[in-house]
């Protein structure tokens, strides 16, 4: 009687190369069994060949060759050490399959660039301002990324610097662009109830303390806007299965959705790069974080993934 308990803790661990069902033929074919205590026996080292006696044998818990054994013990050495060969796992096969699992390459799987806006301009309107002279190269490198790899949609915030950056890459890749209203930068309110002298650390040093939006004098709920940002990237996803998307958003979207996928209990855990790109695949409820702020493509270095 094989010992199928012990296999089937073994196979989820084992070689792709040596399945449950295969192991489990393996010791078949070698007669392996297992006594009350746990250890191996051959067929032929539980006394006599009859089936009897076999079971009677086993019932009484016996341990090894007996007198008269029909294999050696050096056979039955050789056959236990095969039948370990056969269920060992390396650490190459563990790590092989586990980051195959992080990639997900699935040909199934969404891609998502996930891009914030290239650099705004200092003049003009403050909370909605377009392109600066080195925010227009950014867009233009970034179509140039982008023109080098297959992208189905390209999808963007409503604000004027997002559309501005999108519409560039749209222009350059032929591809269509698709404004998403729910991917607005979070809302924000000018607060007056502070001296503006003590704006600078004492904002900091407050988010380093307590690293929501909410604690920010001016901005709105953290929270209703996590959930804004995370619904609607998800429904980009479901409109794309096994194809590659951009969108074109914030650094407060982009934190809000990364650090969802990551459990970074943060509203805002890293500074992406204007133009940058941040990579996710996903497939179902499995996510692959594949690149964070990406910018090669702008230093004139076209990253082909």
């Amino acid at each position: 009687m094989i010992n199928t308990e012990r296999l089937k803790t073994i196979a989820p661990f084992a070689s792709r190369c040596f399945t449950f069902d295969t192991v489990t033929k393996a010791l078949a074919k070698l007669s392996i069994a297992r006594g009350p205590d746990g250890r191996g026996l051959l067929a032929g080292d539980a006394g006599e060949q009859r089936p009897g006696n076999r079971r009677s044998c086993l019932r009484a818990g016996c341990r090894g060759p007996r007198r008269g054994s029909a294999v050696p013990a050096m056979m039955a050495a050789v056959a236990l050490t095969r039948a370990r060969e056969l269920a060992a796992v390396s650490r190459r096969d563990v790590e092989s399959e586990v980051e195959g699992l992080l990639r997900l390459d699935d040909e199934e799987a969404c891609e998502l660039l996930l891009v914030r806006h290239a650099e705004p301009a200092d003049c003009g309107p403050a909370d909605d301002p377009l392109l600066s002279c080195n925010g227009l190269v950014q867009a233009e490198r970034l179509g140039e990324r982008l023109r080098s790899q297959w992208v189905e949609t390209i999808y963007t915030a409503p604000e004027r610097r997002a559309v501005q950056t999108a519409l560039v890459a749209s222009e350059m890749t032929g591809r269509p662009l698709v404004t998403l209203e729910e991917l607005r930068d979070i809302d924000f309110a000018p607060s007056t109830g502070e001296h503006e002298s003590t704006c600078g650390q004492s904002y900091a040093h407050r988010f380093y303390l307590e690293p929501r939006w909410d604690s920010l004098p001016g901005f709105t709920s953290g929270k209703a806007f996590r959930r804004r940002a995370v619904q609607a990237i998800e429904s980009v996803v479901g409109r794309h299965t096994g194809r590659r998307v951009a969108i074109v958003a914030h650094a407060s979207v982009i934190n809000a959705y990364l650090s969802m996928l990551l459990t970074v209990p943060r509203d805002l855990f890293f500074a992406p790069e204007h133009a940058s790109v941040s990579i996710v695949r996903s497939l179902g409820d499995l996510y692959a974080v594949r690149t964070l702020n990406d910018t090669s493509h702008l230093n004139g270095s076209i990253h082909e993934l």
